[in-house]
């Protein structure tokens, strides 16, 4: 009962002694499996949600950039335009 107790307290990495050969041995090594499963398929979903969450990160990078740089061109014609101005004033 220990080795259910721990994972209901979220420790996957229980298992339970098994010496066993009837339906109660068959339990616990089907409980084995299924803890090791299941810390399998967390690991998995993480590793998932992370480059998901890069992939997000890279597509927003990427509107930024020509954003940015565009809005730098402007900027840059702006200027030269205002030094040409100011030279043609003097």
């Amino acid at each position: 009962m220990q080795g259910i107790q721990q994972v209901e307290k979220g420790n996957l990495d229980v298992q339970l002694v098994v010496d066993r050969q009837d339906e109660f041995g068959r339990i616990g090594e089907n409980f084995n499996h299924m803890t090791g499963k299941v810390k399998s398929l967390i690991a998995e979903m993480t590793e998932i949600s992370e480059k998901k969450k890069q992939a997000e990160i890279k597509a927003l990078e990427s509107q930024i950039n020509p954003h940015f740089l565009y809005n730098k061109k402007q900027f840059s014609l702006l200027a030269q335009r205002r030094k040409l101005w100011n030279w043609i004033l003097l």
